[in-house]
């Protein structure tokens, strides 16, 4: 697994100690070129092992609950970064689409200050066009055209219909 320590990528199979937020990127962004480093899945079926299909919901009541009560408070409150204001522009429009991303990449600057890209002391951009990125959690998309355009392969997931509606056309 890639950790972002605070100067550096750190390979490991076990989060180093100084690293107080790590970015676990082996599924997100796995690179073709490495040999596999025995990801959890299943031979048989490419299903990650403790899951019945690749689409298998919760089963158990108090998962069950929490997930509804989670996509239900994602569907009422998407990130849109208009809690202090209101977004200029119609809804899913491009000027809808802007102010999002100029909130957010503004605010983020503050903790991770970009070089060429906003995130890339996170991101190693460079090895993005030989690599699969799968985002989990696309909502607005934000981060999807930051990785969609420069990588081998991109797909994204989200547990809302908002977020659907919002970046598929």
């Amino acid at each position: 697994m890639l950790y972002a320590a605070p100067n550096e990528w750190v390979e490991s199979d076990v989060p180093p100690p100084d690293i107080t937020v790590a970015f676990i990127l082996e599924a997100a962004v796995r690179n073709p070129a490495e040999p596999d480093q025995g990801a959890p899945l299943n031979n048989t079926n490419k299903i990650p092992r403790g899951f019945e299909s690749p689409v298998a919901e919760p089963t158990a009541p108090d998962q069950t609950d929490w997930q509804n009560k989670n996509r239900s408070w994602w569907e009422s409150n998407p990130m849109r970064y208009d809690w202090n204001a209101s977004i200029v522009g119609a809804q899913f429009s491009r000027e809808f689409f802007q102010e999002i991303d100029k909130r957010f990449f503004s605010a983020a600057a503050h903790y991770t200050p970009p070089s060429r890209y906003p995130f890339d002391e996170l991101v190693p951009f460079d090895l993005l066009p030989s690599c699969d990125v799968l985002e989990i959690g696309v909502g607005n998309g934000s981060h999807a055209q930051l990785f969609a355009l420069d990588c081998k392969s991109y797909v994204c997931i989200d547990l809302t219909a908002y977020a659907f509606a919002s970046t598929c056309p």
